[in-house]
């Protein structure tokens, strides 16, 4: 969610070419999603809020943002190692999207009480998966994998992850450049790092971002 009024675009951190370049990496590949208009009865007249609507982005979110921009910066000998992330759903989809595109070989470590229909949906886009006892025991799996040869694409610890969610932010700011707060969701915590990044570049008055996260399950 983006609210604002009144800004004027300028690009000054060192971070923009990077989401610049991210973003003509996704182009054509990833979808430009609406920056839709919303209202409520009864909210404040004199705010202005807009939806940034990546439920209709190609896998159902964000996630496949960061997963193109990782396998697309991949070398030849990245392509014929293959890929392997861990992942207890949108980020294993958007990262078995990307391999099919692709051409490449994506293995997807889960945890084995993941919903059935996510580990479904990294199976229909050509991955391997495989699952594992917890979260711990998944690390494990993904440690092997890597030590013997497969490159990691990290859910959310990883620059180019980050940069490609950062287009996000990147097309807020572009389409609305009088934004003064976006809010983010946050679940692993990926699109938050990411989608500041273009909006603070923009203005000599940093745009401000607040994140929200799910409540912790109770006992």
């Amino acid at each position: 969610m983006a609210m604002g009024q009144g800004n004027e675009p300028r690009a000054t951190d060192s971070r923009w070419p990077q989401i610049a370049e991210a973003v003509g990496l996704l182009a054509g590949v990833v979808r430009r999603t609406p920056l839709a208009p919303w209202s409520s009865d009864d909210g404040d007249p004199r705010v202005e809020l807009r939806l940034k609507l990546e439920c209709l982005q190609e896998t159902g979110s964000f996630k496949a943002r960061g997963a193109w921009n990782q396998i697309a910066r991949l070398d030849a000998a990245g392509r014929a190692a293959g890929i392997v992330t861990v992942s207890s759903g949108n980020h294993g989809k958007a990262v078995a999207w990307a391999a099919e595109r692709a051409g490449i070989r994506a293995t997807v470590v889960m945890p084995r009480n993941s919903y059935p229909n996510k580990i479904e949906a990294c199976r229909v886009h050509g991955a391997e998966v495989v699952l594992g006892r917890d979260r711990a025991h998944c690390e494990e799996l993904l440690a092997e994998r890597v030590s013997a040869g497969a490159v990691l694409v990290h859910p959310y610890d990883a620059a180019r992850t980050l940069q490609g969610a950062g287009t996000v932010g990147w097309e807020i700011a572009e389409e609305w450049p009088a934004v003064e707060l976006v809010l983010a969701c946050v679940g692993g915590g990926a699109s938050r790092p990411g989608r500041p990044w273009p909006c603070d570049s923009a203005w000599e008055q940093p745009c401000a971002s607040w994140a929200s996260s799910p409540p912790e399950p109770r006992p």
